[in-house]
């Protein structure tokens, strides 16, 4: 995925990014139909499931941050198109929003 503006890769290709799916990137050739085929699927999917008694969450089911997360989602609780571009931005709130449900809450330890 790119930036609508400069073309750029919305995660940037570092070394290390690169490392965490190196063996994605060993099956499916990067930018390749089958890889811009699974991006595509991995977008319709929610970030969360609430079904009143069960609910589901990658990492933190934190209320605040779900609450705060609704404008960008659609209906499925999907990221809306538009949003994507900032999910990405590390001085945009929902960035951070995002790393709080999907990687958890983390402290400074002093």
């Amino acid at each position: 995925m790119r930036h609508p503006q400069t073309a750029q890769p919305l995660r940037p290709h570092t070394a290390n990014n690169r490392r965490q799916h190196q063996a994605f990137l060993n099956d499916v050739a990067e930018d390749s139909a089958q890889h811009l085929l699974w991006v595509e699927w991995f977008k319709t999917l929610p970030l969360f499931v609430d079904f009143g008694n069960i609910r589901a969450v990658h990492a933190c089911w934190d209320e605040s941050a779900i609450a705060r997360l609704r404008p960008w989602l659609d209906e499925e609780n999907r990221l809306k198109p538009e949003s994507w571009v900032h999910a990405f931005d590390k001085q945009h709130v929902l960035f951070r929003l995002l790393e709080t449900i999907l990687k958890g809450q983390s402290w400074r330890c002093l």
